[in-house]
């Protein structure tokens, strides 16, 4: 019997040390798996806002093209009758369309190289855009008195002049936001 007791004893014993030495084992695996969590973490954030940031200035660009065909302001007469409109391009000469190309261009070159310049360009042509927007658009959007036909009129913003204006900040913000997430790179 003592044979049989001082198994059990000596299976006890490594019993014991077995489970401290997994529950070593796994606390050093939680340990680890939370430092790759902690390292991981920021990256994942990073690339995620980097991806929409992407999306956000695409989409602008896309929308300062189209914004140079639509109406930016609308002038209705005394009754309340549409009588003249200005689209984009009449009311700035294709510059928003430009723009818009150069920001496509430069959020691709962005991208592809992992560079913040090229980023901060499409950022720096949203701000350029916002200033057209704000500068050369909004004065004519509150404009009143008599139009070019001797009539008179009260304008008032278009869908263009919203698309434009939403567009310039998407191209701004995007930019900037890729800028910020590639800083480091390169």
């Amino acid at each position: 019997m003592k044979a049989s007791g001082q198994d059990s004893k000596g299976l006890a014993g490594h019993g014991r040390a077995a489970r401290r030495n997994l529950a070593l084992g796994a606390q050093r695996v939680s340990v680890g798996a939370r430092a790759f969590g902690e390292w991981l973490s920021p990256r994942l954030a990073s690339s995620k806002v980097i991806e929409l940031a992407t999306i956000t200035v695409l989409i602008g660009a896309v929308l300062l093209i189209v914004s140079e065909f639509l109406d930016v302001f609308r002038i209705e007469g005394v009754n309340g009758a549409t009588i003249g409109a200005s689209s984009g391009a009449d009311n700035h000469g294709y510059a928003l369309l430009v723009i818009g190309v150069a920001a496509l261009a430069a959020v691709f070159i962005a991208r592809s190289t992992r560079q913040a310049l090229p980023a901060f360009a499409a950022a720096a042509l949203g701000v350029i855009a916002l200033g057209i927007v704000l500068i050369v658009d909004l004065p004519d959007t509150a404009s009143s008195g008599l139009t070019a036909s001797h009539r008179i009129g009260d304008a008032h913003p278009a869908i263009g002049f919203w698309v434009e204006l939403i567009a310039a900040l998407m191209v701004a913000g995007g930019g900037a936001a890729i800028a910020w997430g590639t800083r480091d790179s390169g």
